[in-house]
C-alpha cells in the first residue's frame, strides 16, 4: 500500500513538472511589428531552445516510464513473496486409501484478518474441516475415526487385534487346537492438529491416540476398559526448503509413500486392518529429532536421532552364569525404561520422486547406525575387559510406482546386523550374549511387496506378501559344551522364517466434506512360521493360521 501511494505521488509531481516545461516551451506571440521583423538569427536561436526543451521533455518521459516500471516490478515481487509464504502449514501428502484418517490441510489466508495473527500482520490459518476452530493466530482441527473391528483366527493366537507374528501356536498345543473371535473398538482414533504461521515459519502441532494401551487384567469381563495410548505427538516447523521435527513420530526407518513427510498419510504402513500391519514391514513409532531438506519436489533428505533400545527378545538362550544379569542389560520385552542404551539410533534417508500423472514413482534409501554395550560384573582380571561394545546397523531400499492411474506397486526391503527390533514388531533380536558377557550382533532380513488398486472412487483392492528371515547366531557356554544364543536345537521360539500372504478391500458407502465418511474394510491373511531345527519327537516343524478382519469405520470430516 505504501509503495502504491509513493508511486502515485511521484506521478503527480513529475506530471506537474512536464506541464510547466511544456508551457515554457511554447513559442510566444509577437508583441509588436518590430518583433515580427526579428532577424533570422533570433528565430534560429528560439528554434534551437525549443528543440533542447523538447529533448528534455523526452528524457523526463523516459525517466517517468523507467520509474513506473521499477515500481510495477517491486509490487509484483512483493506479491510473489507473499504468495510463497502463504502455503498450507503441512501437506497431507498422497493418501492411497479412499478414506484418509486425517482432515484436509489448513489453508493460510493471504489477507490479514481480525484475529491476533491479522493484528500482527501475519497470514491467518483457516481449517478446511467444518470441525476446525480458531484461537488467536492458531487453527485447531479435531481428527480421528470410530472403528468397530471383528477378528477371527483359526488358532488361538491370544494377542488381540494386533497379530503376534512370531508367536503362532503349534498344533500340538492347547491354543493350537482352538480358534478365536473378538469384537473390539480399540483401534478407534482421536487426535488434534494445530496449524499456525509465525513470520516466515509454518508451524504444525500434531497429537494422535488410540485405545490399544496396556489393558487391566480383566478388560473384557464386564466393562471393556480399553486404555488410551499415545501414538504420535510432535511439532513440525518449516521455512523454505528446511524442516525440523521433534517429538514422537513414525520412525525414519518406516517407508514413505511420497517425500519424507511425518504425517500418517505420508507414511506407508499398508492398508491392512491388522494393527500390527503386514509381516516384514520395517517400522517404529518413537521419540526423536529429525532435520529434513526439501530443495524441490523431487529430492528429499533427512537425518534423525531416535530413541534407541538394546533388544534381545524372548528367543535367545543366555549363558548360565549371566542368566539374571543379561536381561537387565538387553530388553527381553520386560526391560521397560531401565535398559542402558549406548547412544541414540542415527538414521538417514534420501528419497526421490518423479514421473508423470498416472505414472508417479517414489524411491528411497535409508541407513541405520545403532549400538549395543554390555557389562559383565562376574569377569575377573583387568576391569577394562568387563565392558563390551558392538556397533551395528542396517540398510533399507523402498519403492513404489504407478503402472497406471489408480494401480500402484509397492516394495520395502531391509537387511541389518544388530537392527532386528525394526523388523515388524521386534521379530529378530539385535544381539545375543556370549559366555564372557560380550554381545554378538544378529543378522536379519525382511521384505514386503504388493499392490494397491483404486478400482473406482469408492472401492480399493490390495494384496501383499511379507517375509522375515533370521539366521542362527550360536556360541558355546563357559562349560565348553552347552550351545547358547539364537536358534539352538529344540528351540520352538527362535524363528528361522515367517511368511504372510494378505489380500483385502475397502469400500466407501458415502463420503462428505461436511459429515465425514463411512467405510467397510475386509482383510484375509494366511500366516506360516518355521523355527530352527526342532528335533523333539512329535514336535511340529511349522505352525500356520488363517485369519479374517472385518472393519466398519466412521471417519470425522
Amino acid at each position: 500500500m505504501i509503495a502504491n501511494q509513493g508511486s502515485g505521488l511521484m506521478r503527480v509531481l513529475l506530471s506537474g513538472l512536464l506541464v510547466s516545461l511544456s508551457l515554457s516551451a511554447q513559442e510566444p506571440a509577437p508583441a509588436s511589428a518590430a518583433d515580427a521583423n526579428s532577424t533570422s538569427q533570433d528565430i534560429a536561436t528560439l528554434k534551437a531552445q525549443l528543440a533542447e526543451q523538447q529533448k528534455q521533455l523526452e528524457l523526463l518521459r523516459a525517466a517517468i516510464q523507467k520509474q513506473q516500471d521499477a515500481l510495477d516490478k517491486a509490487s509484483k515481487e512483493a506479491e510473489a513473496a507473499q504468495a510463497q509464504r502463504v502455503v498450507p502449514a503441512a501437506s497431507l501428502g498422497q493418501v492411497a486409501s479412499t478414506t484418509p484418517i486425517l482432515p484436509m490441510p489448513a489453508v493460510v489466508s493471504p489477507k490479514p484478518g481480525t484475529g491476533l495473527a491479522g493484528q500482527m500482520g501475519q497470514p491467518e490459518v483457516k481449517s478446511a474441516s467444518p470441525l476446525g476452530f480458531q484461537i488467536g493466530g492458531a487453527t485447531f482441527t479435531p481428527l480421528g475415526f470410530v472403528d468397530f473391528i471383528s477378528v477371527t483366527r483359526s488358532t488361538d493366537l491370544g494377542s488381540g487385534l494386533g497379530t503376534s507374528f512370531g508367536g503362532l501356536p503349534y498344533s500340538n498345543t492347547t491354543a493350537g487346537g482352538l480358534s478365536e473371535t473378538h469384537f473390539s473398538m480399540q483401534n478407534s482414533r482421536i487426535g488434534l492438529r494445530v496449524d499456525s504461521v509465525w513470520h516466515d515459519y509454518s508451524v504444525l502441532g500434531y497429537v494422535e491416540s488410540d485405545f490399544l494401551g496396556a489393558a487391566p487384567a480383566n478388560p473384557f469381563v464386564t466393562s471393556n476398559s480399553d486404555t488410551l495410548r499415545m501414538r504420535l505427538y510432535f511439532v513440525d516447523v518449516k521455512k523454505d526448503a528446511f524442516e525440523l521435527t521433534a517429538g514422537q513420530t513414525w520412525s525414519l526407518m518406516t517407508p514413505n509413500r511420497t517425500g519424507i513427510g511425518v504425517l500418517p498419510s505420508d507414511v506407508y504402513y499398508t492398508q491392512d486392518v491388522d494393527t500390527n500391519y503386514q509381516l516384514g514391514l520395517t517400522w517404529a513409532r518413537q521419540s526423536g529429532v529429525r532435520f529434513t531438506w526439501n530443495p524441490n519436489e523431487n529430492f528429499h533428505w533427512a537425518v534423525a536421532l531416535e530413541n534407541p533400545e538394546q533388544y534381545i527378545g524372548t528367543a535367545v538362550t543366555y549363558p548360565k552364569a549371566l542368566a539374571t544379569i543379561a536381561p537387565a542389560e538387553l530388553d527381553n520385552n520386560a526391560g521397560g525404561v531401565a535398559i542402558p542404551n549406548l547412544f541414540p539410533d542415527i538414521i538417514s534417508k534420501i528419497a526421490l520422486d518423479g514421473g508423470s500423472p498416472g505414472h508417479k514413482a517414489h524411491l528411497e534409501v535409508s541407513g541405520l547406525l545403532t549400538g549395543v554395550h554390555t557389562y559383565n560384573s562376574l569377569t575377573t582380571g583387568d576391569g577394562a575387559l568387563q565392558h563390551f561394545t558392538k556397533i551395528g546397523g542396517g540398510g533399507e531400499l523402498n519403492f513404489n510406482f504407478e503402472l497406471g492411474a489408480g494401480f500402484r506397486i509397492l516394495s520395502s526391503n531391509y537387511i541389518s546386523d544388530g537392527g532386528g527390533r525394526y523388523v515388524g514388531t521386534g521379530l529378530a533380536p539385535d544381539a545375543i550374549v556370549r559366555a564372557d558377557g560380550s554381545p554378538s550382533l544378529v543378522h536379519s532380513a525382511s521384505t514386503t511387496a504388493g499392490f494397491e488398486w483404486q478400482a473406482n472412487r469408492k472401492t480399493m483392492f490390495y494384496a501383499y506378501y511379507g517375509g522375515v528371515y533370521v539366521p542362527r547366531d550360536l556360541a558355546i557356554d563357559a562349560d565348553n559344551k552347552t550351545v547358547i544364543g539364537y536358534g539352538v536345537l529344540n528351540s520352538t521360539s527362535a524363528n528361522r522364517a515367517i511368511q504372510e500372504a494378505t489380500f483385502g478391500l475397502q469400500n466407501n458407502f458415502w463420503k462428505s466434506p461436511e459429515y465425514g465418511a463411512l467405510m467397510l474394510a475386509f482383510q484375509y491373511s494366511y500366516l506360516t512360521r518355521n523355527p530352527w531345527n526342532v528335533t523333539t519327537a512329535g514336535q511340529p516343524t511349522s505352525a500356520n493360521l488363517s485369519m479374517g478382519y472385518l472393519d466398519l469405520r466412521y471417519t470425522l470430516p
